[in-house]
């Protein structure tokens, strides 16, 4: 932080030679005061974008926003706000402009902590007792709570990544109005959140921040992820962004391609997802550890352990996966270019189909994995699919044979063989999701069959005991003429009072998630 408060001063001083003000601003101010380290260094200036540009014309200058630059200044990044002010009206907001005045500016800032401007001497200017609220360690928005709310959204989680970055407490007023617009929130763009949610997940106090989700019911708002934020504070342990995504689609039962933008390889999320759903307590056989490798097998059973589906397995999946006799199909002693050597080219397409056997009896230990058990096994299964071989062929690259089709698609990065084998590997895991799902709904239905003949058995057992009543109780006989049509409406009272029961127990449940 020191090397950037250095550079930072260079800055300031250069924009007052040319006649603007400048000060620091946001957070690196809060952190000098608090004495925490910062190395993002935000400057608010009277000076207008054409005018910095025109200043620093030498330096790497990039636009932010409207009223924002981020400057590269001796190998430090900097961003240069210009002083903004508004004109308020009891119920809106009205369009910002710039302004000469440095009051004005720090009245239009977020919250009071952020709203303290450093000069390059050190001298602070606090107009709404910022510094005072950095003491007490309060999180307290600048003027109307509600109508800064309204205007601009994105505040509210700005308040919980605060949180758990500083382990501050939202102040009273602030805190309601953030429960009276937290539903504002659910217009706000993944692009405009993201940044925020990811420092309240990676903030050193983000169990706080997320118990002050849930208290004001402000996680209700992010819809595609309410679910997962619930969870993680009921069970919580730190948890990546990443994390959140798969656990939040697991709980609301499918994928929101939406977020795929937001992670380095979504195929490889979507992938944890689908062993996380089909196999939730992660009993992972060989070919499933095989099939999907070790850390996807891991991240599957964390997810699951996070919302409280299964036990961590951690040891006992790296313990079965170390004992694997190939991890991986290129540790076979007998490949597919061995194969290729055997048969013609036009049946090179079931040579995935060969290998997954091979993969299989290996891990199985039906097989030894050494060049000549795995030839023999080769022959025989080319003899049951009445695919000719000849052990004499001579070997030609799998390239040379597929010259021709590649000269005319030159952008095909594999051979047609690791094509096939990739199709074939992709069909494979989804049978298996498949299968899974079947399974799962399946066993929907059966609960659905059990509980409907266990409501019935209840109601009769009601209705019994009524007319058991009845008959030994000759004052209420007087009371009751014709039994049967009184078996009749109270059997109807009972069913459709267990079935509303039921409907009440499934809304509690969906609210508490």
């Amino acid at each position: 932080m020191q090397e950037h408060l250095i550079k930072g001063k260079e800055v300031l001083k250069i924009l007052i030679n040319n006649g603007f003000e400048a000060y620091f601003i946001g957070e690196i101010v809060r952190s000098s005061i608090m004495g925490l380290e910062c190395d993002v260094v935000d400057i608010t200036t009277s000076a207008t974008p054409s005018a910095i540009k025109g200043i620093f014309y030498t330096h790497e200058i990039k636009v932010a926003s409207d009223d924002t630059l981020e400057l590269s200044y001796d190998d430090c990044s900097f961003l240069l706000h210009t002083f903004v002010t508004q004109q308020n009206t009891p119920t809106k907001i009205l369009n910002k402009h710039y302004s000469k005045n440095l009051l004005d500016d720090l009245a239009c800032r977020d919250y009071t902590i952020n709203a303290i401007a450093m000069s390059h001497s050190g001298k602070l200017t606090d107009i709404s007792d910022g510094y005072e609220d950095i003491r007490k360690h309060k999180i307290r928005i600048i003027g109307n709570g509600r109508l800064r709310y309204t205007n601009e959204p994105i505040l509210l989680i700005k308040a919980f990544s605060l949180v758990s970055e500083l382990n501050f407490n939202i102040s009273y007023k602030t805190k309601l109005a953030i429960r009276m617009k937290s539903k504002l929130f659910e217009n706000i763009s993944i692009e405009q959140f993201y940044p925020e949610l990811v420092k309240t997940l990676n903030g050193a106090y983000c169990k706080k921040a997320l118990d002050m989700m849930i208290k004001t019911k402000f996680y209700k708002h992010i819809p595609s992820l309410r679910r997962g934020l619930k969870a993680l504070q009921r069970n919580y342990h730190k948890a990546t962004f990443e994390e959140l995504l798969i656990m939040s689609f697991v709980l609301n039962g499918g994928i929101n391609e939406k977020y795929a933008e937001f992670v380095d390889d979504f195929a490889m999320l979507k992938q944890i997802y689908h062993l996380a759903v089909s196999n939730p307590k992660a009993k992972y056989d060989d070919m499933i550890l095989f099939s999907n490798g070790l850390d996807i097998c891991l991240e599957s059973n964390r997810i699951n352990w996070l919302i409280g589906k299964s036990l961590k397995k951690e040891r006992k999946i790296k313990k079965k996966y170390q004992a694997l006799k190939i991890k991986k199909v290129c540790d076979l002693t007998f490949k597919g270019e061995d194969i290729v050597k055997m048969i013609a080219p036009q049946y090179e397409p079931q040579i995935p189909a060969i290998i997954d056997e091979i993969v299989l009896a290996v891990l199985e230990g039906r097989l030894q994995n050494s060049p000549k058990a795995i030839e023999a096994f080769t022959i025989d299964l080319l003899k049951k699919m009445n695919i000719p071989y000849d052990l004499r062929r001579p070997y030609v690259p799998v390239q040379q044979l597929h010259q021709e089709e590649r000269r005319t698609n030159e952008n095909v990065p594999k051979t047609l063989l690791e094509q096939d084998y990739t199709a074939h590997r992709l069909s494979m895991l989804e049978q298996r999701v498949n299968e899974q799902d079947r399974l799962i709904r399946e066993s929907g239905e059966k609960l659905a069959q059990f509980k409907e003949a266990s409501n019935k058995e209840k109601v009769e057992k009601v209705v019994k005991e009524n007319i058991d009543l009845i008959n030994n109780d000759k004052s209420l006989q007087n009371f009751v003429k014709d039994k049967d049509d009184f078996s009749k409406k109270l059997n109807e009272f009972m069913t459709e009072y267990l079935k509303n029961e039921e409907n009440n127990r499934k809304d509690d449940n969906n609210e508490e998630n």
